[in-house]
């Protein structure tokens, strides 16, 4: 046989190889010699067609594995044996990869679809569903058959097509345009599932021709989101209508992040002018540099809750002593510290009070050299008072005395 410089190319042969038929068939794949020899005794000899084959060869030069595509006409003489051959050969290789790379990718599309957890529809414009994925079964509860043939406003809640309806018109105006909603389907139990959609326009895209969508199910996490919300509600009441003063502040900068409404009634500034300070700006002077450099070390776990006492001061100046009880938590992103504000201004006074009562009370026993003492009958202790040590020759770590201890004292003759 002969060939062109281009079939000698894709053939990898040169002027003094074999150019016989079996020189031929030895450039056949050897998966393809059995099947391209029974194609060429039983069809194009044995029923007289025109040669019309895609085989692979193996190139005689590199060694090279390449597709092509045969056609040829084939002459027979009176005897019916094959006289002439003639025809084409066209190196298909970079077609039959594309094939393959299209297969495999249409492979991992179909078990994405089928698998996924992920629901995809194809519907009409009008709304008809024509295509639904096994994972229809998963998400709602019925068979892709039980699906098919309906409209998908029958699966949608009925205060959500309007919207939908609304939406779908727009998108169909625009090839390829797409819309994203969160909605409710009806589940074959009768519940309402949560979904997030996303509609495309593929209507003019040939082979597919309808409204894609994307079904996800979102039920647990809009009742996560439902349950938050009313957590945050209930927390949010708690902290307004709290009884004592309460406010978070940024750990970085101290700066007030929230206040609730005792703390803008107990303190005097308002929601704004709080929000516009520092926790810095309510300390008196004097204490502004200890407050700064006090451990504000961020500890989210922290059992350490009571900050002590400390010197505040009002809108008007006056200065108050406040117990300070603070969590450490994370608010809006930030480490931040969670304060309540308890004025024990009155109650520091009335133990101050008792302290210098009691003081004044030892001076005037010292002077008097009267002592005195209480006595626990259900211990049977007595407490003495430091005066009442004295006079029994006694320190006054040892006041706590019993009944039989203070006869021990008495003169025998008494």
């Amino acid at each position: 046989w002969q060939s062109s410089e281009t079939l000698d190319r894709i053939f990898g042969i040169d002027k003094n190889d074999d150019r016989s038929i079996a020189g031929w068939l030895e450039i056949v794949h050897p998966d393809e010699k059995q099947k391209l020899d029974e194609y060429l005794r039983l069809e194009v000899i044995g029923k007289r067609k025109s040669f019309n084959k895609e085989y692979r060869i193996v190139t005689i030069n590199d060694k090279q594995t390449k597709w092509v595509c045969g056609f040829g006409d084939v002459k027979f003489d009176d005897s019916g044996n094959i006289t002439e051959m003639i025809g084409t050969i066209q190196d298909i290789t970079g077609r039959k990869k594309a094939e393959e790379n299209l297969k495999q990718s249409e492979k991992r599309f179909r078990v994405l679809i089928e698998k996924g957890d992920d629901m995809i529809t194809l519907s009409a414009n009008d709304g008809e569903l024509i295509y639904g994925s096994p994972s229809i079964t998963r998400v709602l509860g019925y068979s892709v058959d039980e699906f098919l043939n309906k409209s998908a406003y029958d699966f949608i809640y009925p205060d959500e097509i309007p919207g939908l309806i609304e939406n779908t018109t727009e998108i169909s105006q625009t090839r390829g345009k797409s819309f994203y909603s969160q909605l409710r389907l009806l589940h074959k139990n009768n519940n309402w599932i949560w979904c997030e959609v996303t509609i495309t326009n593929m209507l003019d895209e040939p082979g597919i021709n309808a409204l894609v969508s994307n079904f996800r199910d979102i039920t647990q996490r809009k009742e996560a989101e439902e349950n938050l919300r009313k957590s945050e509600k209930r927390y949010r009441y708690l902290f307004e209508n709290n009884p004592m003063p309460i406010w978070i502040i940024d750990l970085n900068t101290f700066k007030f992040l929230e206040v609730n409404e005792m703390a803008i009634m107990q303190y005097g500034y308002s929601r704004k002018e709080f929000l516009s300070m520092t926790a810095m700006d309510i300390r008196p002077d004097e204490e502004k540099m200890h407050f700064k450099q006090s451990d504000h070390a961020f500890e989210i776990n922290s059992t350490n809750y009571n900050r002590g006492i400390w010197n505040h001061r009002k809108k008007d100046g006056t200065i108050i002593q406040a117990e300070i009880i603070a969590y450490d938590v994370i608010y809006e992103g930030v480490p931040a510290q969670f304060i309540l504000s308890n004025d024990v201004t009155e109650r520091e006074k009335a133990e101050e009070n008792l302290k210098q009562s009691e003081s004044k009370l030892k001076e005037a026993q010292k002077i008097a050299q009267i002592g005195s003492w209480e006595l626990n009958f259900a211990t049977n202790l007595s407490l003495w008072s430091e005066e009442t040590c004295r006079i029994y020759g006694l320190s006054p770590e040892e006041n706590k005395q019993t009944y039989s201890s203070w006869l021990s004292f008495i003169h025998p003759e008494d």
